[in-house]
């Protein structure tokens, strides 16, 4: 699954409207619809019990239907269901939703949203953040179309704060991708009234208030039960701040070919089961040959810990087995191995270094090279802690060890302390991958201030380079973000 920023969707909008051919309006009629179906699907949820109102959800969750037309039909048993069979819920009668529309496209979505919502039978009022006036273009036929369908409308006033009575929902489509700063006026006092009403909210896009690029938040901002994303995901959804303000996030096509983002070279992708398997040709199953045994799923060599601590290297020790290698060796200091022997049963330890008060030493670099003969993969750096010598110790075993390499921790802070030209000369074949923290990777070229990062756009980007090394930083959203083969995950 593509992720893009709020330009490049507005290129890829651009291509398919002048160049495809397809009318903004169907566009726009497309999300509206998709977000309508989303709204009766939580409708449905909430009346069969499975949830409750205002319940957290995770935050994010590709739909299902994504890149399948979704916003026509979706597949039954028995060939295709139409959508507008499966619109229509049990209690409809119980449902009534505040549609929140702003001037923009984003105003345009929600108000067909609120056009099919009562086709389904569910109670809809329009509650225009600005006069229905102000709304132009593809939003202003849709508003034509909201008032020919005799569709319940408000305009908004600062003066005359809400009634949520006998509301059970709230559809924001006050502002998209095309915002920017903090919302004023209406927009800011009914943002605070939709969040202070308790009620779940469905936000069209992006939650309005929220950085479609960077994931930053505005005071004041939706904080959305689910947001659904139109044609493809956007990066400020997927870091936070702004993914927890999201809520769960629903992917949904609206008739952007598939294959438009990566013939426009955008290059960022969320690591779903798809791309694992289909694209970077992993076994996600970690299949075992019939004839396997230990020896065959590859030996890592986890050079890590010191006496203080102790934890990092047993963490990284448990999870180099779990990740499915046949054999795992720890090596560390001598005085370390009394308090670690056992702790994990099928790990292997090694002495490095003795006499030093369980710390590392510069000279302890041969006996890591020794050790790493005839090893698949070498991590370094947990727990390993800073000493006299260190960034020389490093080099020299990475120099050395012409296999993958993972640097991690205390191992990035050598090669930070080495500067520009730490990896200048290596002669090196196979991978090497950085795994920095957010407020770590800025050592390399000041990208990351304050532990979030300056740069967006390509939170790996600063050290991303064409020489085998692929950085994988740490703690963005979901987990991590990682740059391979020239994409960045």
């Amino acid at each position: 699954m593509y992720v893009v920023t709020a330009k490049q969707m507005r290129e890829l909008d651009h291509i398919v409207i002048e160049k495809i051919g397809v009318p903004s309006a169907s566009l726009m009629e497309n999300a509206g619809k998709a977000l309508a179906e989303e709204v009766v699907k939580l409708c449905r949820e909430e009346q069969n019990g499975r949830i409750e109102r205002g319940t957290p959800r995770d935050p994010l969750q590709e739909d299902e239907n994504n890149n399948r037309r979704a916003f026509e039909e979706w597949r039954g048993v028995r060939g295709t269901i139409r959508a507008e069979e499966t619109l229509r819920i049990k209690d409809r009668s119980q449902e009534h939703w505040f549609i929140l529309i702003g001037k923009g496209n984003n105003g345009g979505d929600g108000l067909v949203c609120a056009r099919h919502l009562q086709e389904a039978g569910i109670k809809v009022t329009i509650v225009y953040a600005v006069p229905p006036s102000a709304l132009e273009q593809d939003a202003a036929l849709q508003r034509d179309a909201a008032t020919a369908y005799r569709i319940p409308a408000v305009v908004y006033s600062e003066k005359e704060p809400l009634s949520f009575h006998g509301i059970t929902g709230i559809v924001d489509a006050l502002l998209g991708t095309g915002s920017n700063g903090a919302p004023r006026k209406a927009y800011a006092a009914l943002i605070r009234e939709a969040n202070e009403s308790g009620l779940p909210i469905v936000s069209a896009d992006i939650p309005s208030g929220l950085n479609a690029d960077t994931g930053e938040l505005y005071e004041p901002h939706i904080r959305a039960e689910m947001t659904v994303c139109f044609g493809l995901l956007k990066r400020g959804l997927t870091q936070y701040p702004g993914a927890e303000a999201a809520g769960r996030v629903k992917v949904r096509s609206i008739g952007i070919p598939p294959k438009l983002a990566a013939d426009q070279g955008i290059s960022v992708q969320v690591l779903t089961e798809e791309v694992l398997e289909g694209t970077l040709g992993m076994d996600l199953a970690l299949r075992r040959s019939g004839e396997g045994h230990k020896g065959t799923y590859g030996h890592v060599l986890l050079t890590a810990g010191t006496l203080a601590m102790s934890g990092a290297g047993l963490l990284s020790a448990r999870a180099s087995l779990r990740s499915g290698c046949g054999l795992a060796t720890w090596a560390l200091p001598y005085e370390l191995m009394p308090h670690v022997i056992g702790k994990v049963p099928e790990l292997m330890l090694a002495d490095a270094v003795s006499g030093n008060d369980g710390l590392w030493t510069e000279e302890s670099a041969e006996r890591v090279i020794q050790l790493a003969e005839g090893k698949d993969v070498l991590a370094i750096g947990p727990g390993l802690g800073r000493f006299e010598g260190d960034t020389g110790w490093l080099r020299r075993i990475v120099e050395a060890c012409d296999v993958p390499i993972v640097l991690d921790a205390d191992a990035l802070n050598m090669v930070a302390a080495g500067g520009e030209d730490f990896f200048l000369g290596m002669n090196r074949t196979a991978p090497l991958i950085l795994t920095p923290h957010p407020g770590g990777d800025g050592s390399f070229d000041g990208d990351i201030h304050e532990g979030r990062p300056a740069r967006p756009d390509h939170p790996c980007g600063g050290i991303c380079r064409e020489d085998g090394r692929y950085p994988c930083t740490q703690g963005l959203a979901h987990g991590h973000c990682c740059s391979f083969r020239q994409h960045l995950y």
